[in-house]
């Protein structure tokens, strides 16, 4: 597998490559300069271009009641789950946990 620098060099010759400074720090962008010379330029791009594309297309936030699936495809209760979670969360000395994501709520689960 050939790496970024090498594959940009490769693919995108004669082009531009626009990189968000935040998450480029100046020695990567400097390599980079460096192994393209001036076959390939490099460019800052302030704006964020996620946010940019994806808040005007964003749907709204569903809100809907919360729905406690059945055993049957939950395979376990809602209160032994809690009870698994903050066992093994105590066990670690942990007062509380903030799970923001309902995806990080499953990967915890998962894990126990």
């Amino acid at each position: 597998v050939p790496e970024l620098k090498d594959w940009v060099l490769e693919h995108l010759a004669g082009k531009a490559v626009g990189v968000d400074p935040l998450y480029i720090s100046s020695e990567i962008a400097e390599e980079w300069r460096t192994r393209w010379t001036s076959q390939v330029s490099l460019k800052e791009i302030r704006q964020n271009l996620v946010d940019a594309m994806w808040f005007p297309l964003r749907p709204e936030d569903p809100c809907q009641p919360i729905v406690v699936h059945p055993i049957e495809y939950a395979g376990e209760s809602v209160h032994s789950k809690l009870v698994r979670l903050r066992s093994a969360y105590e066990e670690e000395g942990a007062e509380a946990i903030v799970l923001s994501a309902l995806d990080r709520l499953v990967v915890q689960l998962a894990r126990l």
